[in-house]
């Protein structure tokens, strides 16, 4: 699903430490013409932030992160930029009972491996 009817591309940044999930995240984003931003742990992310003056829409982040883990990043990054929304992904099932808090909250998760058209999907959602 394309982005939103918006004057300006949606912008995502992807922050997962596995290279090859980002990299097929970001390109398929791109063909999709979403704005695509990349980190593979917390500082790279904090680094991206600090050089993109414009708007994150949303945030896609793996909870399993090497360093600082991806929730705690994803609060340091949403406490910098509010206007963001956040979708976690993880290929660990350790992570259940913080899956069904996420999804009671109303955070949307997607599982690893997950379909390309279920990514779009839930980006469409949130956005």
């Amino acid at each position: 699903m394309p982005p939103a009817d918006t004057d300006r591309p949606r912008t995502v940044l992807i922050l997962d430490d596995d290279a090859s999930v980002r990299t097929t995240m970001a390109r398929t984003l791109a063909l999709y013409d979403y704005r695509v931003l990349e980190a593979a742990d917390a500082q790279g992310a904090f680094r991206v932030l600090a050089d993109h003056t414009g708007p994150i829409d949303l945030i896609l982040c793996d909870l399993v992160l090497p360093g600082l883990g991806g929730r705690e990043a994803a609060n340091t990054l949403l406490a910098r930029r509010p206007e963001a929304k956040i979708v976690y992904i993880s290929g660990y099932s350790t992570h259940d009972s913080f899956r069904r808090s996420l999804e009671e909250s109303g955070v949307p998760f997607l599982g690893k491996p997950f379909e390309i058209a279920d990514l779009l999907r839930v980006i469409g959602e949130v956005l």
